[in-house]
C-alpha cells in the first residue's frame, strides 16, 4: 500500500518538460498509471514523450502485488508518417477542445482499481497540461475520490472523454512491435 501511495504522490506531482530543444521542441509527454487490484494485482505505468521529428521515448513499468520489483520496457524510434499525421490530428484535436486543467485528487484513494492519465502538450510557445482519474464502481463520498469537489469529478469526466484518441493512439504505438532500446538517449518528462 505505501508502494501504491509513493507511485501516487511521484505521478500526481506537477511535472515539467525536459529542457526544451527549440530546434526539436517537445509535441507532447504523457503519463498513465493503473491499478487493477484485486482482478489482476498489477501496476502498470507507462510514460511517452514525442518531439517534433517524430522521435520517440516510451517507458512500460509492470509490477505485480506484494513484489518489490518490477519489469520495465524502453523504446525509442523514429514514428512513421501515418502515425505522425494521427498524433497531429489528435494534438489538433485537443488544442481547439481546450481541456479543463488537472486537478488531482487528495490521497490517499479510496479506490483499488482506477486510471490516472496526465499529459503536458505544446500549444504555441507554452505547454498546457491536461489529465483525470477515472474508475469503476462505488466509492464512498467520504473519502478520497467521492469526496473531491463535484467541479473537479465532472472535469475529469470530461477530460476523460477529449483525451481518450490520444490515450487509445498511445495504446496502439505500445502494442505494434517495437524493439527495447538498450542505450536510450531521452527520458520522459513526465
Amino acid at each position: 500500500m505505501a508502494k501504491v501511495i509513493l507511485s501516487l504522490i511521484c505521478l500526481f506531482v506537477a511535472s515539467v518538460p525536459t529542457a526544451p530543444n527549440p530546434a526539436n521542441p517537445t509535441l507532447f509527454a504523457a503519463s498513465e498509471f493503473r491499478e487493477r487490484m484485486p482482478l489482476s494485482n498489477t501496476s502498470y505505468r507507462i510514460c511517452i514523450k514525442v518531439r517534433s521529428d517524430g522521435r520517440f521515448h516510451l517507458e512500460r513499468r509492470v509490477q505485480a502485488a506484494g513484489t518489490t520489483s518490477n519489469s520495465l520496457g524502453i523504446y525509442e524510434s523514429i514514428l512513421n508518417p501515418d502515425s505522425q499525421s494521427q498524433l497531429r490530428d489528435i494534438l489538433g484535436d485537443l488544442q481547439s477542445y481546450k481541456p479543463p486543467a488537472y486537478v488531482p485528487p487528495s490521497t490517499p484513494l479510496s479506490i483499488s482499481t482506477y486510471q490516472f492519465f496526465h499529459v503536458e502538450f505544446a500549444d504555441g510557445k507554452d505547454y498546457r497540461r491536461a489529465g483525470y482519474l477515472a474508475w469503476n464502481g462505488f466509492v464512498s463520498p467520504d473519502a478520497s475520490p467521492g469526496s473531491a469537489p463535484p467541479e473537479d469529478k465532472k472535469n475529469w469526466l470530461q477530460s476523460e472523454r477529449a483525451l481518450e484518441p490520444l490515450v487509445q493512439w498511445i495504446h496502439n504505438l505500445e502494442s505494434s512491435k517495437l524493439n527495447v532500446t538498450q542505450h536510450p538517449i531521452d527520458g520522459c518528462g513526465v
